[in-house]
C-alpha cells in the first residue's frame, strides 16, 4: 500500500508542476505574442484559434508546442527535485541523468531568454541532486 501513496503522491506533484510550468509558460508566450494582454483578448483568440486553426500561422505553433514541451521537462525536474527522496538509490540515479540529458535535447532552439537562466538553474539543482545521492 506504502507503493500507491507514493505513486499517488507523485502523480500529484507531477500534475501541479506541470499545471504551473504551463500557466507560467502561457503568460510569457501570450507576453511575447501580444504584449499587453487581456482577458477578452486571449477568449477572443482562443475563439478564433477553435474556428481557424488550420490558417493559424506556423510560427505561432510551434512556439506554442515549444512552450508546452518544456512546461513537461520543468514538470518532470520539480517533481525529481521535490519527491525523488523515496527512490531507491539506482533509480534516482539513472533518474537525474536522464533528466539533466533532456535539458539539452528537449528544449531545442531557444525562443526566451528567460529559458536560458531556467535551464541553469535545473541543471545546477539537478547536479547538485545527483551528488547527493551518489554519496
Amino acid at each position: 500500500m506504502k507503493h500507491f501513496s507514493l505513486s499517488v503522491r507523485l502523480a500529484f506533484s507531477f500534475a501541479a508542476c506541470l499545471l504551473t510550468c504551463f500557466c507560467i509558460a502561457f503568460l510569457i508566450m501570450a507576453k511575447r505574442e501580444f504584449d499587453d494582454v487581456s482577458v477578452n483578448q486571449i477568449l477572443f483568440h482562443m475563439q478564433l484559434m477553435h474556428d481557424n486553426i488550420v490558417t493559424m500561422p506556423a510560427d505561432f505553433i510551434n512556439v506554442f508546442l515549444w512552450h508546452v514541451k518544456n512546461s513537461f521537462l520543468c514538470a518532470f525536474s520539480l517533481t525529481y527535485l521535490f519527491d525523488a527522496a523515496p527512490l531507491k538509490k539506482p533509480q534516482k540515479i539513472l533518474a537525474g541523468i536522464f533528466l539533466l540529458a533532456a535539458w539539452y535535447v528537449v528544449p531545442g532552439k531557444f525562443i526566451d531568454d528567460i529559458f536560458s537562466i531556467l535551464r541553469a538553474v535545473f541543471v545546477l539543482a539537478l547536479v547538485l541532486s545527483l551528488l547527493g545521492a551518489c554519496t
